[in-house]
This record gives C-alpha cells, structure tokens and sequence, in this order.
C-alpha cells in the first residue's frame, strides 16, 4: 500500500454502505459475493473496468495452478454468474488471493464519482467504479 487509508475513515464512515469483508485470500470474487450476500443485493461487476497491477495476468498465466484460486472458485462461485465469457486466465485472476488486497465499498450512487475523486486526491490513483449493486433477494454476482 502506497497510501494511508486512515485518511478515509471519515468518507467511508459517511459515504459508504455497512458490510465488509477483509479475510485474507478470498480474491475479488470471493469478498464481492460476501458481501452481496451479507448486504442482500445483486452486484454487476464490470470486468472491463477492473485495475489489474501491471504484470498480474503474466504471473496469473504463468503459474496457473494456484491452490487459494481453486479454493476460491470451489467457495464462491456458486454465488457468482458469468455473463460474459472469460477465459481460464480472465476467471483466475478473479479468484486470485492477488486481487484481495484493494478496499471495496458500496457508495451511493449519487456520491460515487465525489467518492472517486476524494480517494484519488489522497493518493490512490488506481480507484475505479467497477460495477453496480441493487438490493435483491437473491444475492449474486454477476460478471459482465
């Protein structure tokens, strides 16, 4: 981590929804769909839109045999659709224990973009809106 998160309590405190997940390991997918479980909603996350590190998808294509992805996959995709056809390597990335690190919150639509700009400001570059959330009584996430 490059930048100091204490700095965003404040925001996440007013902006942000409550629930988060912050078990180590889970990939992406895995805290997406706790998180659409625990808050009870439907997430699109737009995979086209996802800050990859440079190099990720080498290393993910490289060594494609990553115990925590199989792991992950195995736990979470039952909670997970696949509306756009990713390759072996696009659905690791996913389920990689890489891709667990960044923080991810929920934000009211009409802050997002203020949100964005706070936390770009205070030094993350990378953040990004990656999809949408409505509440649902089926709790999914559906990668499109």
């Amino acid at each position: 981590m490059l930048a100091d998160h204490s700095s965003l309590v404040g925001q996440i405190e007013r902006l942000c929804f409550s629930g988060t997940t912050d078990i180590s390991g889970f990939g992406l997918l895995g805290h997406v769909a706790i998180l659409a479980h625990a808050q009870k909603c439907e997430v699109a996350l737009n995979f086209s839109t996802l800050p990859f590190i440079e190099g990720f998808e080498e290393l993910v294509a490289t060594f494609p045999v990553n115990c925590a992805a199989e792991r992950n996959e195995e736990d979470f995709d039952d909670l997970c659709e696949w509306q756009w056809k990713a390759s072996s390597v696009d659905r690791r990335k996913l389920y990689n224990a890489g891709t667990s690190g960044p923080l991810l919150c929920i934000v009211d639509s009409g802050s997002t973009d203020s949100f964005l700009g706070t936390l770009r400001r205070k030094g993350f570059l990378h953040s990004e809106k990656i999809g949408t959330v409505k509440r649902s009584f089926t709790p999914i996430v559906r990668v499109v």
